[in-house]
């Protein structure tokens, strides 16, 4: 959707897609504040989505939502009043708060708070796929050593089989595996930004993806530790 398409979309409405980088994260939190101003009453399902996609971000991404939730709370606790001057002056202080982080993060100077559409509707989150199992990493583990166990001319698992693995640890056990191959130096981190976009998408192995394969292989390895 171009900017010219957001800024027509109807008030009030708030269907984001999961942003694609930093700057996008900025000026989600920026359309939530504007939706907001307008629509008070959205406050608690406006809320709900975005928890929902920052529970589907990974560094640095996650990072940037992060510090954009901290500031967004602020917002909130000032427009769960529902008084419209205050919630104005409350979306424009996040606005600016916003645009600093955005210059701390040296990312470009985001539209200005006249210019930030009042409702955005890509028409996507809905069908993007959730990384979300209940397994802890500890007994997927315990699998995944168990399947090479019982195939003893392999040594290493499949591809298929690592990302339904991968597929099956709750979301946290999954930040948590990560986090702590990233720690020790096993994984960089931008192997784990492209498997867990792949994951999220819920998109197809293709032969040209050289470096989705080596970083799956990479975490395959790491859950028969």
């Amino acid at each position: 959707m171009t900017s010219s398409e957001r800024r027509n979309t109807q008030t009030g409405t708030f269907k984001p897609a999961i942003p694609k980088d930093s700057q996008d994260v900025l000026r989600l939190y920026a359309i939530a504040a504007r939706v907001v101003c307008d629509k008070p009453e959205q406050l608690a399902e406006i809320n709900q989505r975005l928890q929902t996609i920052r529970s589907q971000l990974v560094p640095p991404e996650s990072y940037t939502a992060d510090e954009c939730t901290k500031l967004w709370s602020v917002f909130v606790a000032v427009a769960q009043y529902e008084k419209p001057s205050l919630n104005i002056e409350a979306g424009k202080a996040l606005y600016r708060d916003l645009d600093m982080l955005g210059q701390r993060l040296e990312l470009a100077p985001m539209d200005p708070w006249d210019y930030i559409p009042a409702g955005i509707d890509d028409g996507e989150l809905s069908e993007v796929s959730t990384v979300g199992g209940s397994d802890t990493l500890q007994k997927v583990r315990k699998l995944a050593k168990a399947k090479i166990k019982k195939q003893s001319r392999r040594k290493t698992l499949r591809m298929q089989e690592i990302l339904e693995f991968l597929m099956r640890l709750d979301p946290k056990e999954l930040n948590k595996l990560f986090e702590e191959l990233v720690g020790q130096g096993k994984v960089r981190r931008g192997d784990i930004t492209i498997v867990e976009r792949y994951l999220l998408k819920g998109g197809k192995l293709d032969k040209e993806q050289s470096a989705l394969m080596q970083a799956i292989l990479k975490l395959g390895d790491a859950l028969l530790q």
